[in-house]
C-alpha cells in the first residue's frame, strides 16, 4: 500500500454575536492577543488578527458592509499553520464561547490527500498528463464521470514537451471544488510552508528534485457540506466538531471522493458506459455517506412535468386501455399539472423575492443627493 497522509487544510466558519474589541484575552488559559489587520473587505469593514506570542492564529472579520447581510455576522478562518500543528476544533469553538458568538455554519473547508504515489501505484503526474492530452477512445484513456470541464496550468521546455503541474476538474463556480497539482513545486515557487513539510516526514513522504508529493485537494463551500447517510437516508450538515478526529477526516474525504473524483480508464472497451473504475484512493474505506445539495429553491414542479409526459405518452401508446384505467391516468395527469403549477409560483415568488432584497441593499440616490451634485 503507497503511503499517504490527509489534512485540513482551510476551515472558515461563520456564527452571530456583538463586535470584538481590541486587546488582550485569555482563551483556554492562553493569553492572545486581537489587533487589527489594518485590511478590509468588499464584504466586511474590519479585520482582525487572533495572535499568540506575536504568531496569527485566526483570521476575524466583523460588520458588513452589505445591508442584505445580517448585524452581528462573523467570518472566522483558523491559520493554516494551527491546522497541522494545534487541536483547532477545540480552539474554534474556545473563541467562540470566549466572546459569546453563536455558531451558524461552516463557509469553507479543505481536505486534502497527499501522496507520492496513488493507491495503485499510479504516478500522479503521469495520471494528469493522461486525463488532458490522451484521446479517451485510445487504450489508457482516462474521463471522470460528472462535468467534463477542467482547466489546467503548466510548463514547457524546449527540450521536452508538455508538463502539467496542476489542474482543476470543474467549474470555478461549484460547491465542490476538486483539484490536482504538484505541492513540492509550490512550496518550492510560490510559499514555503516547514508544518507541511514536517507532516510529510512523519508520514514517510518523500519531497524533493527527484520525488515530488501530489496533492489531491477537495474544497467544500457551505453549498456543498450537507451529506445523506446511506444506511438510514438522514441528511445532516457539517460542522467542525465533525472533523476532531482524523478518522472522521479521512472518511470525510473519500465521502466526497467517491462522488467528485470518479475516474473511468479506457481498457481496450469500445463503450464509455463499460470504462473501468479506476481507483487513485484507499480502497478499504467503506463509504456510508454522500455528499447531496439541499436548495430550498431547487423544487420547481419538474419532476411533476416529467411525470406527466411520462403518463401522456403511455395513454398515446396504449390505445386499448379500459374506461376506467384510461380515467384513472387522466385524473393523475392533472393532478400532476396542478402540483407542477403550484411549486412552479412559489419557486417564482421566491426568485423575485431574492431580487428585492437584492435591491434593497443597494443604495439610490434621493433628491437630496441629486440637490447636492448639482450645487
Amino acid at each position: 500500500m503507497e503511503k499517504y497522509c490527509i489534512s485540513v487544510d482551510w476551515l472558515e466558519f461563520n456564527c452571530y454575536g456583538n463586535e470584538i474589541q481590541l486587546g488582550n484575552y485569555v482563551i483556554a488559559g492562553r493569553q492572545f492577543q486581537v489587533v487589527d489587520s489594518h485590511k478590509h473587505t468588499r464584504t466586511f469593514k474590519n479585520m482582525y488578527y487572533l495572535l499568540y506570542h506575536g504568531v496569527k492564529w485566526a483570521t476575524i472579520r466583523q460588520v458588513p458592509r452589505s445591508e442584505a447581510l445580517k448585524r452581528g455576522l462573523t467570518i472566522i478562518k483558523i491559520a493554516n499553520r494551527v491546522l497541522y500543528s494545534e487541536k483547532y476544533v477545540e480552539l474554534a469553538y474556545s473563541i467562540m464561547k470566549h466572546f459569546n458568538l453563536r455558531y451558524n455554519g461552516i463557509t469553507r473547508l479543505d481536505l486534502c490527500y497527499d501522496c507520492n504515489k496513488f493507491y495503485d501505484g499510479r504516478n500522479p503526474a503521469r495520471f494528469v498528463n493522461n486525463f488532458v492530452f490522451k484521446d479517451p477512445q485510445e487504450k489508457g484513456g482516462v474521463v471522470r464521470r460528472g462535468s467534463d470541464k477542467f482547466t489546467a496550468h503548466g510548463s514547457r521546455k524546449h527540450s521536452c514537451g508538455s508538463k502539467i503541474t496542476s489542474i482543476r476538474f470543474g467549474s470555478e463556480n461549484n460547491a465542490v471544488g476538486c483539484y490536482m497539482y504538484d505541492k513540492t513545486i509550490e512550496l518550492k515557487e510560490v510559499k514555503d510552508k516547514p508544518w507541511i513539510r514536517d507532516m510529510w516526514e512523519m508520514n514517510g513522504l518523500v519531497s524533493n528534485d527527484e520525488c515530488h508529493v501530489w496533492r489531491t485537494e477537495i474544497s467544500i463551500k457551505s453549498g456543498g457540506k450537507d451529506l445523506v447517510n446511506l444506511e438510514t437516508g438522514q441528511i445532516f450538515s457539517l460542522s467542525p466538531k465533525y472533523i476532531e478526529h482524523y478518522e472522521n477526516i479521512e472518511k470525510l474525504f473519500h465521502f466526497y471522493a467517491a462522488k467528485y473524483l470518479d475516474f473511468r480508464i479506457n481498457n481496450g472497451q469500445k463503450n464509455l458506459r463499460n470504462f473501468a473504475r479506476l481507483y487513485l484512493f484507499n480502497t478499504e474505506i467503506c463509504v456510508t455517506c454522500k455528499p447531496r445539495k439541499v436548495s430550498i429553491n431547487a423544487d420547481t414542479g419538474r419532476s411533476e412535468k416529467v411525470c406527466y409526459n411520462t403518463l401522456n405518452r403511455v395513454v398515446s401508446t396504449y390505445q386499448d386501455l379500459s374506461d376506467s384505467v384510461r380515467d384513472s391516468f387522466y385524473k393523475a395527469m392533472d393532478f400532476m399539472q396542478t402540483i407542477s403549477g403550484v411549486k412552479g409560483n412559489i419557486s417564482r415568488l421566491k426568485n423575485y423575492e431574492n431580487y428585492l432584497n437584492h435591491m434593497k441593499a443597494c443604495k439610490f440616490f434621493d433628491a437630496f443627493d441629486l440637490a447636492y451634485l448639482e450645487v
